[in-house]
């Protein structure tokens, strides 16, 4: 018999989906119904077992089980359905009624205390400065907890603090000038910041300027320092970015900056001045 050569038909199947009955977003049945738009011939769910941080209910496990059985009588002659769990390695008991088990660790423990491995950077950034020294995490101010520091000097709401930075970000004083600290988000009773701080540093609050009046002097000192400009190559902060978008002046700066010269840049996550690493300015390099 001859050997023919075959072409393999991918299968789509995943055995590691969450639903509204712990951190997923949608039903079971929604997701079968997805599944089923793609072309899955399998779909097994797994509900998390919980944490001791976390804490997700374990009487959910029981509706889970039910509402799985549910769907799987309606859909399970179009595709299998499995009803599965996934079992933290902090949380040892006995489980039953589940057709699999995925076993996954989402922090571990240190000096007492749960550090996390598997959630948002900040989050990650957070437990490294508690209880490995990292230096991107703001946590008092003044002996009390920065988030409510930030809030009540602001009076704002803590839903606000991450755009309320573009127009009052951390002061790092360092000599006589004054490095530029992002908040990137709230994290437990801190802050997670763009750019390390130490016990040690002095922060003040800023306020914004007339932006719009600060890009023109920025454009007439770079006018007055160089006689003859090809070219200009610039860094600017996505904060700097995102402000100037938000309030439709974006295409107005970069057509001034333009008629300067032949002019190229992009945006990034913090740029340099004498050494220090800071946020939401604007670096260029002018070249004759």
């Amino acid at each position: 018999m001859r050997g023919e050569a075959m072409s393999a038909a991918p299968i789509f199947s995943n055995a590691h989906t969450h639903t509204v009955f712990c951190d997923g977003h949608n039903t079971v049945e929604e997701n079968v119904l997805r599944a089923l738009e793609l072309g899955f011939v399998s779909l097994g769910f797994s509900i998390h077992s919980g944490n001791p941080y976390e804490g997700f209910k374990i009487e959910n496990e029981e509706k889970y089980k039910v509402e799985v059985a549910r769907i799987r009588e309606i859909y399970g002659h179009r595709i299998e359905i499995l009803c599965g769990i996934e079992r933290d390695g902090f949380y040892q008991r006995e489980f039953s009624g589940f057709e699999f088990m995925i076993d996954s660790t989402h922090m571990f423990m240190k000096d007492g205390e749960y550090c996390h491995v598997d959630h948002s950077e900040a989050w990650q950034a957070a437990d490294v400065e508690k209880l490995y020294g990292g230096k991107y995490y703001v946590g008092e101010l003044n002996n009390r907890p920065s988030k409510q520091v930030y809030m009540d000097t602001l009076g704002i709401r803590e839903s606000d603090i991450a755009t309320q930075t573009f127009k009052n970000p951390f002061g790092k004083i360092i000599g006589d000038d004054i490095c530029i600290v992002s908040i990137k988000e709230v994290v437990g009773n801190g802050l997670a910041c763009f750019r390390q701080v130490n016990d040690s540093d002095v922060l003040t609050l800023l306020e914004l300027k007339d932006y719009k009046q600060v890009a023109e002097d920025t454009i007439r000192c770079i006018k007055n320092d160089f006689n003859h400009i090809s070219g200009i190559f610039s860094v600017n902060c996505l904060f700097r970015y995102l402000l100037f978008s938000e309030n439709n002046i974006l295409n107005d700066y970069l057509k001034t900056m333009s008629g300067l010269g032949s002019y190229c840049g992009f945006m990034g996550y913090g740029e340099h001045y004498q050494n220090q690493f800071i946020n939401q300015t604007m670096t260029c390099v002018v070249f004759e």
